[in-house]
């Protein structure tokens, strides 16, 4: 048991290698197993929950929109990062489901924004690639316009280079479709995977959001300005 352990690590490390079983292998499998097993009834406990953080336009100081978060605290485990419990979910399935529901809190935001006199912003939703390999995704999208009669103007999705390198033609289609909603693309953290510039050309992306590890030391470092 133990060496099919750490087989498994060694796998996650890259593969041919070899791993010695230890207690932060069994230390780590643990956890997973808790997490996986808690996110099955996290949703239905009101356990997950989404924040927004206000995106803010450095011309006029003014809120311009927000990018939707989500966010987990179980009562035995605590407060989960959504950098633990995403890999997981994407690995069991879990993440359509998530996926859906964070899709319908962005909705009720952007139904609670404009019934309150606001309409110049957008929210930022973030896809995984097993979100963009669904086909259930651009219906189920359409489907939340209809409900609360809104249009997609009102959202961005955002998508990372890692999944492009998955399954580019199936997520070229589907960002076609949700362009075709009025939605908005935003390629996230470019810069820190393989930041081909070919996909800016190749892409209906509309915003390119810059890693931070390239602007953080802008004003100091004459190489990275």
């Amino acid at each position: 048991k133990t060496a099919d352990m750490a087989m498994h690590k060694a796998k996650e490390e890259g593969k041919n290698r070899f791993r010695f079983f230890d207690v932060d292998i069994l230390t780590l499998l643990r956890r997973q197993y808790d997490i996986e097993k808690a996110l099955r009834t996290s949703i239905e406990k009101k356990e997950i929950f989404m924040v927004f953080q206000p995106k803010i336009s450095i011309k006029d100081e003014k809120v311009n929109g927000f990018e939707a978060l989500i966010r987990w605290n179980n009562k035995e485990i605590g407060n989960v990062p959504p950098n633990e419990f995403i890999p997981v979910a994407e690995n069991n399935g879990m993440i359509v489901h998530l996926g859906n529901f964070v899709l319908r809190e962005v909705f009720k935001k952007v139904d609670l924004l404009l019934k309150s006199g606001y309409s110049n912003f957008k929210i930022a939703v973030n896809l995984s690639d097993v979100q963009l390999r669904n086909q259930k995704l651009i219906t189920y999208v359409k489907y939340l316009c209809d409900i609360y009669k809104i249009d997609g103007r009102y959202i961005e999705f955002e998508i990372t280079e890692g999944i492009l390198i998955k399954s580019y033609e199936d997520t070229l289609r589907s960002l076609y479709e949700l362009k075709k909603l009025g939605s908005t693309i935003a390629l996230d953290d470019f810069g820190t995977g393989y930041s081909s510039l070919n996909y800016l050309t190749k892409l209906p992306i509309d915003a390119l959001k810059i890693d931070r590890s390239f602007v953080i030391d802008m004003i100091e470092n004459h190489k990275s300005r």
